[in-house]
């Protein structure tokens, strides 16, 4: 395995994990908990000291997660517009 390349091995490794992983669901939940799914992940990010009120907190995490998916919106559809136009000779 120490001649093939890196990806194949990450590739490897990633199938072992899967066929032998009894819970996947228990396997990804930390990575669930702390992605831009999750508003404790947006807590923590509006409110790193923990100075707001939990109320205030929560409402601050909800508005910048949705603030987070319109952005990425929006740039997935500036992305599209770029590629139909390519496709279209910038019609």
């Amino acid at each position: 395995m120490a001649d093939a390349p890196k990806s194949r091995q990450h590739q490897k490794a990633a199938l072992t994990l899967w066929a032998y992983c009894p819970d996947r669901s228990a396997q990804t939940a930390a990575a669930r908990a702390n992605g831009p799914g999750s508003l404790d992940y947006w807590a923590k990010k509006v409110d790193p000291e923990g100075v707001m009120s939990d109320a205030d907190r929560e409402k601050a995490a909800a508005n910048a997660k949705r603030l987070f998916y319109i952005e990425l919106t929006e740039k997935r559809l500036a992305a599209k517009r770029a590629r139909l136009a390519v496709q279209t000779g910038g019609e």
